[in-house]
């Protein structure tokens, strides 16, 4: 990886260019798509100028009531192969692992089949971490009617919120 100087404001690595303030800032305004618009090809794989590949593989997808996961991986031209991940709860937080820019096959897997498994590795121990989390917080929201009794039928006069990830009753 190049060494960043003082003045540079962006490093792009799959451009191996260097962005002061002014030029990236120009950049921008040329390039109204920056996310979707392809800067840089390796064999089947394309990147962008923020050095995420705009079109990786997607060798797992599990879906299951209550929860959803991905896997994707990219080869990036050093040879190394990497992984992202993302495990979806519907009423809570999102955790994901983006893979990085590799320049050094070292850092990465040597094959597709290694970078998967290491994929699974992360969605088991992230899983066990949110379950850990929500056994940690102990938050059972006492069912009430709107009249302030507690009741069996109760359960169903709870509304969550989404923009506020609150229960009301």
């Amino acid at each position: 990886m190049a060494e960043i100087t003082g003045s540079t404001f962006y490093r792009c690595e799959c451009l191996g260019m260097d962005f002061t303030r002014d030029q990236w800032r120009d950049y921008v305004a040329e390039h109204p798509r920056l996310f979707e618009e392809v800067v840089s090809k390796h064999g089947e794989f394309s990147f962008n100028v923020y050095d995420f590949c705009v079109n990786p593989h997607l060798p797992v997808v599990v879906r299951a009531v209550g929860c959803r996961a991905n896997i994707w991986t990219v080869r990036y031209p050093c040879g190394a192969w990497d992984y992202g991940a993302t495990l979806c709860y519907p009423k809570e937080h999102t955790p994901s692992r983006a893979p990085r820019y590799l320049t050094d096959p070292a850092d990465g897997f040597e094959t597709e089949r290694l970078a998967v498994e290491a994929g699974f590795r992360w969605l088991e121990d992230t899983a066990i971490d949110v379950m850990k989390q929500e056994a940690a917080r102990k938050w059972r929201p006492r069912a009430q009617m709107k009249d302030g009794r507690a009741g069996r039928n109760a359960a169903r006069i709870r509304v969550w919120n989404r923009g506020t990830n609150i229960w009301t009753i």
